[in-house]
């Protein structure tokens, strides 16, 4: 019935929209904008580090779930606007704050993991759709306001308690996901001046507007703290002012009227279109979460009322549009061509020379910086005459990827890349590199809180008198010096001698040999080359059975960076759990350090808070790289009952 009804509905329109005329004037367009403020499940509020479960897999790539409903053609295609369009969605992808302390390892940044998930499982679908893709920020703070002791992932009590770390995501977001927002909504409606005055600067639309509500939070972990009980009612975008966000004033940039799906009534979708058929052009943005079981029946209830109100209408025009469209029709603009950009070098390389053919809407343009640390930073820039800008001098020595953002003053987007590395090289089990080249191999695809990269791995049952062998070809392009990294999955009763090895121009290059399981759903460094395209280089992954018959081999991915340090202290552990002790004997443990660097790293210092574990090896421990060392400690305590404790390792890691 539901699809008849609206089917038909979209027929009648096309008709009614010659026939009809306004009994008085020419009626408004209400232009709605329906999204999500997307991000995964598996939050642990009080672990300053958490797994996510599966990445976002099941969310965004099961066959059943809603990312793959929302995204089906004809769910599309059976909701269409006034002028016969199909619906498009707006994804404001979350990132940053307690994501940053991901320890995801089957996802290349755990900061931007919800984006990732997102793009690699639907991004072709939302492009086929002409869905936006872009970015929705909570303020997350790891913090104990109450001073109890127990410390959470809390809503921040100001913007810039975040700033930093909003300002680092939003150069991952460019740099990763090819992401620069036009269109924002911030995290819980929060909201400050301080917030507002950074947004101002950077992102012409917002849809965040809450009026009127209000709520407030003062137990931890606090969350939904938010106040628009002055803003505007009408869903006519409005200038926050510069001194108080809510009301309306001499900002650049636009806010717009929200509602959830739940509050999307009957009452308030007719009272929309009673304003437009007064002349009244609106912006709605009606939005939900991906991840709430009822998103797409919640979804389709409103899209049903919106058919159904807009049958007395037949003269109101609507518009299913995504949130730049949406915002650029409202202005009236027949603008849609991007600013020219021209990036170049100065400084002997050291300062990029920006160039515009038009005024821009930031003070200056967006430009973030990846180095070989994986570090990121968004570098200053400063005028240089009209429409010219130069950056703050960066070190190109270390520098890996710049990636340069602007919009013109309606929101035309321009990027450009200066990429002084290559990016890194992920091969998978699944991608047609990988060759099972001995041993009984079989596909396996975990479920549950299972962490892979891409969505199964590859495993390989030992057994006496045959190896088990897997290849990863690397389809390497630029001539330069790689780190090589394999990741190897979770499984049970996993081999405990594995050795994974680099070959490249026909011959052996480099290897690592593992005597114990190497952990599981973690990377590990199998050694530095150079490497080009015409040397053809793959890793080997390798167990015998003689001696572990009935274990298994397990096989995920590779990875090829060229982000070499020259050094780099590499723990290979969280946490370290030590056996029981006699209380008032002293044991000698060993702690593993490695450097995965180049050049030679220098450990000064171990040492704990609590004194209960020292140092008994001989220091400055000088590691050429790359290369380990299983440092000796004297763990000694009097007390009886558990130990807890943080070691703090001083080097010269930049």
């Amino acid at each position: 019935m539901r699809q008849t009804l609206v089917r038909s509905f979209g027929a009648a329109l096309l008709a009614l929209a010659v026939l009809s005329t306004p009994a008085q004037g020419q009626a408004g367009e209400i232009l709605f904008v329906f999204g999500s403020d997307t991000s995964t499940s598996g939050f642990d509020l009080s672990h300053p580090t958490t797994m996510y479960n599966a990445g976002g897999n099941d969310l965004y790539a099961s066959p059943t779930g809603n990312g793959a409903r929302v995204m089906a053609d004809a769910f599309r295609e059976q909701n269409r606007d006034y002028y016969g369009t199909p619906l498009r969605l707006t994804w404001w992808m979350q990132a940053g704050s307690l994501y940053g302390n991901a320890e995801n390892t089957n996802v290349p940044l755990g900061s931007t993991l919800s984006p990732y998930r997102m793009r690699t499982t639907r991004g072709d679908a939302m492009a086929r759709h002409g869905d936006e893709f872009t970015f929705h920020y909570h303020t997350w703070v790891w913090s104990d306001y109450d001073g109890d002791g127990q410390w959470w992932w809390n809503q921040a009590l100001s913007f810039d308690e975040s700033r930093e770390d909003f300002d680092r995501t939003m150069a991952q977001m460019l740099i990763e996901e090819d992401v620069f927002p036009v269109s924002f909504r911030s995290g819980w409606h929060f909201m400050d001046d301080a917030w507002q005055a950074h947004i101002d600067r950077l992102i012409p639309f917002s849809l965040h507007n809450d009026w009127p509500h209000v709520h407030d939070d003062t137990e931890e972990p606090t969350d939904n703290i938010y106040d628009w009980s002055r803003s505007p009612s009408e869903f006519v975008p409005f200038h926050p002012s510069t001194d108080d966000y809510q009301v309306p004033g001499d900002g650049r940039s636009w806010n717009v009227r929200s509602i959830h799906f739940g509050r999307a009534t009957d009452a308030l979708i007719r009272d929309m279109f009673e304003t437009a058929r007064a002349g009244g052009d609106q912006v709605a943005c009606v939005w939900s979460h991906l991840a709430e079981d009822s998103f797409v029946d919640d979804l389709q209830v409103v899209l049903d009322r919106i058919a159904l109100v807009a049958l007395d209408y037949p003269d109101v025009p609507f518009r299913y549009a995504t949130a730049v469209e949406a915002m650029q029709r409202w202005l009236t603009t027949t603008d849609q061509t991007p600013p020219t950009l021209t990036v170049e070098m100065v400084s002997g390389g050291a300062a990029l020379r920006i160039v515009t053919d038009e005024p821009i809407f930031q003070d200056g343009p967006f430009v973030a910086l990846k180095d070989r640390y994986e570090r990121y930073v968004v570098l200053p820039v400063h005028a240089a005459g009209p429409l010219a800008w130069v950056t703050d001098p960066f070190d190109p020595g270390i520098a890996a990827t710049i990636r340069v953002a602007v919009t013109d003053t309606v929101g035309n987007l321009s990027k450009e890349t200066v990429r002084l590395l290559p990016d890194d090289l992920y091969v998978d089990n699944a991608d047609g590199g990988f060759v099972p080249v001995s041993g009984d191999w079989t596909t396996v695809t975990p479920t549950g809180f299972a962490h892979v990269w891409g969505t199964d791995i590859r495993t390989a049952a030992l057994s006496g008198g045959s190896d088990a062998v897997a290849r990863w070809h690397l389809p390497i392009v630029d001539q330069g010096r790689y780190n090589i990294f394999v990741r190897m999955p979770e499984v049970d009763h996993p081999a405990a001698r594995v050795g994974a090895e680099l070959w490249a121009g026909g011959g052996f290059v480099v290897s690592r040999y593992f005597a114990e399981p190497p952990a599981g759903d973690a990377w590990h460094f199998v050694g530095t080359a150079t490497l080009g395209p015409a040397d053809a280089p793959y890793v080997e992954l390798r167990a015998s059975g003689d001696g572990q018959e009935g274990t298994l081999l397990g096989a995920d991915a590779v990875r090829a960076t060229a982000l070499v340090r020259e050094r780099q202290l590499d723990l290979p552990f969280h946490e370290i759990e030590f056996a029981d002790m006699m209380a008032g004997e002293a044991t000698t443990v060993r702690v593993d350090v490695r450097n995965l660097g180049v050049g030679t790293l220098t450990i000064s210092d171990l040492t704990t808070g609590s004194g209960v574990l020292v140092s008994e090896g001989t220091l400055p421990l000088a590691l050429e790289g790359p290369s380990g060392f299983s440092f000796p400690m004297r763990l000694y305590s009097d007390g009886i009952g558990t130990v807890r404790d943080t070691l703090i390792i001083h080097s010269d890691d930049p």
